[in-house]
């Protein structure tokens, strides 16, 4: 409304502004031409008195004054002066009272305005031809060209609000259809503020910037929902995750405290609380990692191969016990990194890959470069990932059928935290869905230049 508002305002005072210069100069002009077309009239009659006054007795002729509009002639005023300025000859009115030539001294042919007995008069002085001391004075009264001007003025002024006050009404139209759309994206706005994300836009406008706004801004909302959407899920999920292995230890103290147990008995309720209790702080352990990626962006120079060997490390122990090796090839690059991180990252795959392998088999980590990046595969030999999973595999809290027990499975938070590591570092964790056999996880990352 205000935004309107500033528009109709505006196309006001802009239209008043070029409306009145305008008007000003017409009105200006008008008068220039108005007061040249009597002064060159009246300076032709004088001098035409002028040269016939001798002939006349220094009298005036009974010729009609200067024709300055279309109802005919005016009048002609004069007076003829002698040697010493007195008056020879006088035409009314100023045969009642001469006008005083001293006082309206001016050039000879140049036109004057003066006021006479309360009358305005546009006048002018010219030379008897071979009497230098005798002038005439021809006058002619201002009334008709001063009604022109008040005319036109008053003509002006009636156009001039009746043009701003369509300029108003369109300009109120206009912007009521421009900032239509926009008070509906305000509106819009202010519901998803509250609350409401299931307000849109759907803008009809025609105007093109308008509807890409509109466009742009049902986008957004529906990315909002969707991150919405997907915390809740998050949040379900941590709540389930979490409560079954508080629900396990719960149980296994109530049980060990309801009746008196020998000291086996209690060893094994024991036990089982702590493997439950083992789960819950791994899982307690994942989710802050996933809430702490990217938080830290101090990054520091490192070697793609020792950073993969640090996390072939921590999964030594799984590697071990199930008889499967890990080998590493072309990956000895440098890259701007946070080290622990992307460890982690290669960690989670790696042992990933090792717990989808068969006994006996090998885990291949190998890198090639592509441009300014390096392309890490890790591959296994295991059955690989079933079709239905492969579009889910890294969502929070996703496990394939085959991995929803806690012997076999994790969390189902190790891959999504590892895109997440790669996204942190600019770049890219995805399944190859076309790998001959088992599963082939893909890492692209930014490297630097060797100095």
């Amino acid at each position: 409304m205000q935004f309107r508002r500033r528009i109709v305002l505006t196309t006001i005072l802009v239209t008043a502004v070029a409306l009145g210069g305008a008007f000003f100069a017409i009105s200006k002009e008008f008068t220039r031409l108005q007061e040249v077309q009597l002064d060159g009239e009246l300076v032709t009659v004088a001098k035409t008195e002028a040269r016939e006054a001798p002939e006349f007795g220094f009298s005036f002729n009974e010729g009609p004054g200067p024709p300055t509009n279309d109802i005919g002639p005016l009048t002609k005023h004069g007076v003829i002066y002698g040697d010493d300025d007195s008056p020879l000859s006088v035409t009314s009115p100023f045969d009642i009272h001469v006008p005083n030539r001293r006082k309206l001294e001016h050039p000879s042919g140049a036109c004057f305005d003066f006021v006479h007995d309360g009358h305005n008069y546009r006048g002018v002085f010219v030379g008897v031809p071979g009497h230098p001391k005798k002038t005439v004075l021809l006058a002619a009264l201002r009334e008709d060209l001063d009604a022109d001007e008040r005319f036109l003025r008053e003509s002006m002024a009636f156009a001039f609000v009746v043009a701003l006050g369509w300029a108003a009404l369109v300009a109120s139209v206009v912007a009521g259809r421009l900032t239509r759309e926009h008070d509906r994206i305000a509106e819009v706005a202010n519901r998803v503020t509250s609350g409401d994300l299931t307000a849109r836009v759907a803008a009809g406008s025609g105007d093109r910037d308008v509807l890409k706004l509109a466009r742009d801004v049902d986008k957004m909302i529906d990315t909002i929902a969707a991150l919405m959407t997907s915390q809740r899920r998050f949040l379900a999920h941590a709540a389930h995750e979490l409560r079954s292995p508080i629900t396990k230890v719960y149980g296994e103290l109530q049980l060990a405290v309801r009746k008196e147990r020998d000291a086996a008995e209690l060893r094994r309720a024991i036990h089982e609380a702590l493997d439950s209790t083992r789960a819950l702080k791994n899982l307690t352990d994942d989710l802050l990692s996933l809430a702490k990626v990217a938080q830290d962006s101090v990054r520091e120079d490192a070697v793609l191969a020792s950073v993969v060997e640090n996390a072939i490390e921590l999964a030594k122990p799984q590697a071990e016990e199930r008889n499967v090796t890990v080998e590493v090839s072309g990956i000895d690059v440098p890259l701007s990194c946070r080290p622990n991180d992307l460890s982690r990252l290669f960690r989670n795959l790696i042992e990933n890959a090792i717990a989808h392998s068969p006994p006996g088999a090998s885990v291949k980590v190998s890198g090639k470069p592509v441009g300014d990046h390096i392309l890490v595969a890790i591959e296994d030999a295991g059955e690989g990932v079933p079709k239905e999973d492969q579009d889910r595999i890294f969502e929070p809290f996703y496990r394939s059928a085959a991995s929803k027990s806690r012997s076999s499975g994790g969390s189902g938070l190790g891959l999504g935290i590892a895109r997440e590591i790669a996204v942190s570092h600019g770049g890219k964790l995805t399944l190859d869905a076309d790998a001959p056999k088992g599963a082939r996880f893909l890492v692209e990352l930014p490297v630097t230049r060797r100095a």
